[in-house]
């Protein structure tokens, strides 16, 4: 009789502990993954850091590259669409599931260089096609009143370009909480002269709802975004982790 009860609490044992130890073991692997994300996150934020600086170094040669390559307008708008791309990749982004490249608008009207997806579901629209033949000019010009004269211009285009953004509200074309759209001047040597010789175009883009931007100060409103995305997943882990934890609690209230 003794040895069929030790049979029968063996059992009963073997039961209760078998769901707790892999409890325990479900637990250890969520708390594994989190930290393993927190290392990507770590590691992916100083390479982002890398490129930034690797970025500002090479602005010369940027602007050397430039004045070579933008004779004609489909090579400025493919210029732009590439050095947006190299941006957003730069935030270790991925094509189709972080971004899409010139995908029509949920009403089909004018369409996007590209758009950045939110955790919420949102979009972020990105335009790259600023004008950049006066500014190109301006780099080959020796005489410094017809150089002024151009970035000027390159200034007057610039607006002019934001004002037609603001005209196509790609963000009301899309359903989300996003009320702006980004204006990109590829070249930082181009951003810096249309603000010098239009102190206010920063200022009237944002009360029309665009957002101008450099390839730099792109760059923290990418982190941002991507931050939210890794946030969104450390959350999710967490809850499972929590979860875990709590039917480890119940099954130990029961042995």
């Amino acid at each position: 009789i003794q040895k069929k009860d030790w049979e029968l609490y063996k059992k009963d044992l073997v039961d209760v502990v078998n769901p707790v130890t892999q409890s325990v073991n479900d637990l250890d692997k969520k708390v594994e993954e989190l930290q393993k994300e927190r290392k990507e996150e770590v590691g992916g934020l100083k390479k982002s850091i890398e490129g930034l600086l690797k970025q500002s170094s090479d602005l010369n040669e940027t602007t050397i590259t430039l004045s070579q390559a933008l004779k004609s307008t489909s090579v400025q708008g493919s210029w732009g669409e590439t050095q947006l791309r190299n941006i957003v990749e730069s935030c270790g982004m991925i094509s189709h599931v972080d971004f899409d490249e010139q995908e029509s608008t949920q009403h089909g009207r004018d369409i996007p260089d590209m758009t950045i997806k939110l955790p919420d579901g949102g979009i972020i629209p990105v335009d790259s096609k600023c004008p950049m033949n006066d500014f190109r000019q301006s780099l080959e010009e020796e005489d410094e009143n017809e150089r002024i004269r151009l970035q000027k211009e390159h200034a007057k285009k610039c607006r002019k370009h934001m004002n037609t953004l603001a005209s196509k509200k790609y963000a009301e074309q899309y359903d989300g909480p996003i009320d702006f759209t980004v204006m990109l001047i590829p070249f930082e040597p181009g951003f810096q002269a249309a603000l010098m010789h239009d102190k206010d175009l920063f200022k009237d883009g944002a009360q029309e709802k665009i957002f101008i931007a450099s390839p730099i100060s792109l760059f923290p409103l990418l982190r941002l975004v991507d931050q939210s995305w890794r946030q969104l997943t450390l959350t999710k882990n967490a809850g499972e982790i929590i979860k875990a934890a709590q039917e480890l609690n119940k099954r130990l209230k029961k042995y």
